[in-house]
C-alpha cells in the first residue's frame, strides 16, 4: 500500500455522503461492528457526523476520517465518557475490507491514540470492546497497550449467532 495515497483527518460535513457508504458497506457486510445488516439512514447518520464534530470542538473526543486518494475506508475515535465515568475514554475503530491487513489500523490508531492523549486532559484510561473472534483486532489492541478485562459470554450477535465480547483497556 502506497502510504503517500493516504490521509488522516478530522471529518467534516462535507463527508456526509460517504460517510454513509462506508457505514452502510460495513454493515452489508456484518463485519465485526455493532451494525449486522441494517441500513443507516442519512438523518441518523447525519446527526452522528454533527455530534461528532461538536464533541470534537469541545474537547470531548478524537474522530479520524481515514482516506485512500478521496474514498473514506477507515474511523477511529475515542469519547470520554461522562459522570463517574468522564475519565474513561471509548475506543472504536473500523477499516473497510478492502484496505485490512495493511497496517492502516495501526497507523490509524496511533494517530488517534497520540492525539487523544495530548487533548483529552480528563482520560486516565482508555476501553473497548471486541468480538472474540476478532484475533487480529486483538493482537493489535494487545501490541498498543491494551489488556483484557474482562469478558461477556454471548454479549455480541453476529450473523444471527450469539458470540463472546471480550473487554479491554489501557492507562493513558
Amino acid at each position: 500500500m502506497n502510504k503517500e495515497n493516504i490521509t488522516i483527518r478530522d471529518p467534516k460535513i462535507s463527508d456526509l455522503k460517504q460517510a454513509l457508504i462506508y457505514v452502510n458497506k460495513l454493515s452489508k457486510e456484518k463485519t465485526y461492528v455493532i451494525f449486522q445488516g441494517e441500513i443507516v439512514s442519512e438523518k441518523s447518520n447525519k446527526e452522528w457526523l454533527k455530534n461528532n464534530i461538536k464533541t470534537i470542538k469541545e474537547d470531548k473526543s478524537i474522530v479520524k476520517f481515514l482516506f485512500h486518494k478521496d474514498q473514506l475506508i477507515g474511523i477511529c475515535n475515542i469519547g470520554l465518557r461522562s459522570g463517574a465515568k468522564e475519565h474513561i475514554g471509548s475506543f472504536g475503530i473500523s477499516i473497510d475490507k478492502k484496505y485490512r491487513g495493511k497496517g492502516l489500523g495501526s497507523l490509524l490508531m496511533d494517530e488517534v491514540l497520540n492525539e487523544s492523549i495530548k487533548k483529552l486532559k480528563k482520560m486516565k484510561y482508555i476501553y473497548l470492546e471486541v468480538f472474540a473472534e476478532n484475533i487480529a483486532a486483538i493482537k493489535l489492541y494487545e501490541k498498543k497497550g491494551f489488556v483484557r478485562c474482562g469478558l461477556f459470554t454471548n454479549g455480541l450477535k453476529r450473523k444471527g449467532k450469539l458470540v463472546d465480547e471480550i473487554m479491554m483497556c489501557r492507562e493513558v
